[in-house]
């Protein structure tokens, strides 16, 4: 029994390490920091898999040592070869503080599971469960650091006083509660992994309906439709980083439709060419690895993917040279990207495709074909001029290459004031399959609403046939580049025949 309580002893150390050493790598991420250069050996832990998934499968393996143990303990109780038990675990508990321990391990472990679930919907109990895990491991950390010091100190002490015998009434009650924590913590913990693995579903039921892709989320439009609310964390500029979005689906004989909500205080069309002495700029912050998240723009990436895993398979922290990339392990997800700035003026959104990683910084984010249109910077950048110059106030933020209310830059007509601004986007809509998907978003009082519809069958290598069971993955953008929000847990998506 000594020797199997070892075993478990030393696995779970080796467990909590490796639990710590990927917590404290998403603690770098979720506080825009990359590790340091003598931390990057953190990466080679990961072993090219998702690290929130990893760190996930190690908090159950742990919950599950944790049990055990203390069942061993427990029932070390019945061996008949000594009438007086060693019963350290029980004491070490009430007297060393190893009872608070355990505790906060497992309450670790369950906060972490619901922040998992993606069913926290409300807020700030959201943001209160992440730093409660947070609290937890710290907890652990210090009070086991203590606990060690103080065991050191005791060794010369007679092992004997650490001895009760569990027929006396004092050895009953540690049993009779150690018993109770072994039944609660099981309870808890299975209570928990149920809430857990049921799945967020959404039904995307066949109508015999149209609606008009305008942003307004019409009653008459969207009446009768399944729905479902999405809690989202880590996303820049996001109040207190985390966000809900709501999702409504149906489809009829030859499309699907989506419609997405989300509350985002201000619409950022922030994307814009400054004129400075030397000549014209794109206006930007002290930028790191992570992205603008000062001038940018709102987005939604949607991704679609054939199996339940979704981003945490193909999801991937980023280190000291580069942020987060994303790519599979083999399988593709196909993935729709909404610009307010760059693809919403001409109704449709980026069309493109995780696959696995290459060797280039783009890691596996691949595009659709296309033979022609889309959005480009209007920053000439060998002369530091803008290709296109707008002269109506509708398109102060982009131009529109379908409109007639912009020419192209000449040095006679730069006659702007240094400080003058221009539209850093030029959009067209796309030709071919990266332009399969229509959409029109509208923000008002404190709400981006984004309605969008695409073919069922796209006929496209690149696309996924939305018929029967996928799974979804939702990412908003507040004003930001790259550090979107993001939900662990897939949405089921059923699609009606």
């Amino acid at each position: 029994m000594k020797i199997s309580i070892r075993i478990i002893n030393t696995l779970a150390f080796v467990v909590f390490s490796y639990l710590s050493i990927t917590g404290f790598r998403l603690m770098l991420f979720g506080n825009r920091l990359p590790p340091p250069e003598w931390l990057i050996w953190l990466q080679t832990m990961e072993f090219g898999y998702n690290t929130q998934l990893l760190h996930f499968y190690a908090g159950i393996v742990l919950a599950g040592l944790l049990i055990i143990k203390i069942a061993l303990g427990f029932f070390s109780a019945g061996e008949k070869h000594s009438e007086k038990m060693n019963l350290n675990i029980a004491v070490k508990w009430r007297s060393n503080f190893a009872f608070v321990i355990y505790l906060l391990l497992f309450l670790a472990i369950i906060s972490g599971l619901l922040v998992y679930s993606g069913k926290i919907t409300d807020q700030l109990a959201y943001a209160s469960l992440k730093n409660m895990h947070l609290i937890c491991f710290w907890g652990v950390l210090l009070i086991s650091v203590f606990y060690g010091i103080v065991q050191i100190l005791q060794r010369d002490r007679d092992r004997n006083e650490h001895r009760i015998s569990y027929r006396s009434k004092e050895g009953k009650r540690i049993w009779a509660a150690l018993a109770a924590f072994i039944l609660i913590c099981t309870m808890a913990v299975w209570g928990v992994s149920e809430f857990v693995s049921t799945q967020v579903t959404l039904t995307s039921r066949r109508m015999n309906r149209n609606i008009v892709l305008d942003g307004h989320a019409r009653t008459r439009e969207w009446y009768g439709v399944d729905s479902v609310l999405v809690a989202l964390t880590g996303g820049d500029n996001f109040d207190n980083g985390t966000t809900n979005i709501l999702v409504k689906s149906f489809r009829n004989r030859q499309h699907i439709f989506f419609l997405f909500q989300w509350q985002d205080k201000s619409r950022s069309y922030n994307r814009q060419l400054v004129k400075t002495d030397s000549g014209w700029i794109e206006q930007k912050s002290d930028s790191s690895i992570f992205g603008e998240s000062v001038y940018f723009e709102d987005q939604l990436a949607v991704s679609f993917h054939r199996s339940s895993s979704g981003c945490l398979e193909s999801c991937h922290l980023g280190n000291s040279q580069q942020a987060g990339r994303h790519y599979t392990s083999g399988d593709t997800a196909d993935v729709w990207m909404w610009k307010a700035l760059s693809t919403n003026p001409v109704g449709e959104a980026d069309d493109g495709w995780w696959a696995k990683a290459a060797r280039d910084s783009n890691g596996g984010i691949r595009f659709d074909n296309s033979a022609g249109g889309g959005y480009a910077s209007n920053l000439n950048r060998e002369w530091d001029e803008p290709y296109f110059l707008s002269y109506h106030p509708a398109y102060r933020y982009w131009i529109d290459m379908r409109s007639k209310y912009f020419m192209p830059y000449r040095s006679g007509l730069d006659i702007f004031e240094v400080g003058a601004i221009q539209p850093a986007v030029v959009t067209a809509p796309f030709m071919g399959d990266r332009g399969d998907i229509r959409v029109r978003g509208n923000w008002a009082r404190g709400v981006w609403t984004v309605e969008l519809s695409r073919a069922l069958n796209t006929g496209s290598p690149f696309d996924i046939v939305l018929m029967g069971t996928v799974w979804m993955s939702l990412a908003p953008f507040d004003n930001s580049e790259k550090m979107h929000s993001y939900h662990f847990k897939t949405i089921k998506l059923i699609i009606e025949k």
